[in-house]
């Protein structure tokens, strides 16, 4: 089965790491399963902050089940490569309480969005509410800032929220990784239900960049 949406890389121009919204402290997080952790030296476990937006009723729109669900399928894929991701901080947050948009309307709220959440010691992964405005116009659910960035980070529209692959491959991004023509492959711009490969050279790119770029956020 085919998945429609396109995802495309954004890398942001500035921000600063490790800050949030002016004015604002962090809301409560927690860890959510297991860690990935192992004696294993060439096993590398990559800790997530897994931010989730609130609904107008005060629900998250990504719950704790549906991220756990994601995080399996996500460490499938990335098996494939030794590598797995572990959920240290599942944080329902109030769109607003940083002054931001529950419904992301243009790229550079983005940006904002990054810096609100992303610190010194986590990967990044915010599932806002359905995106608006140019952004909800484009063909883009998903969009990640590249090492180097600044503000990295992946960002996504509720829609989006629970198709696994689609964050296994924006993942993909984070750690450096580029499109791909091979509908197979998780790197291909169109997602598909079967888009889960990942090849040796790709996974040599990954293991190095989340050692060079990632390395606090090795567990």
């Amino acid at each position: 089965m085919k998945i429609r949406w396109i995802t495309w890389c954004a890398i942001a121009a500035f921000g600063l790491a490790g800050c949030n919204a002016e004015g604002f402290d962090s809301e409560p997080s927690a860890r959510l399963g297991e860690s990935c952790g192992s004696s294993d030296p060439d096993r590398l476990c990559l800790s997530l902050k897994y931010v989730v937006y609130r609904d107008a009723q005060g629900q998250p729109v990504v719950s704790e089940d549906e991220a756990l669900r994601n995080l399996a399928r996500i460490n499938a894929v990335w098996n494939q490569c030794d590598i797995a991701f572990e959920i240290e901080g599942y944080q329902p947050s109030t769109a607003e309480r940083y002054g931001l948009r529950f419904s992301t309307a243009s790229s550079a709220e983005l940006t904002n969005i990054r810096r609100a959440f992303m610190d010194t010691r986590t990967l990044l992964v915010v599932t806002t509410g359905t995106w608006s405005g140019t952004l909800g116009a484009g063909s883009a659910n998903a969009w990640t800032a590249m090492p180097g960035s600044g503000t990295y980070g992946v960002v996504l529209e509720e829609p989006i929220g629970d198709y696994p692959n689609l964050i296994a491959h924006e993942l993909g991004h984070y750690l450096g990784l580029g499109h791909v023509s091979d509908v197979g492959d998780v790197m291909n711009a169109v997602i598909y239900a079967s888009s889960t490969r990942l090849t040796a050279e790709q996974c040599e790119v990954a293991r190095a960049t989340a050692r060079s770029y990632w390395s606090e956020m090795l567990r």
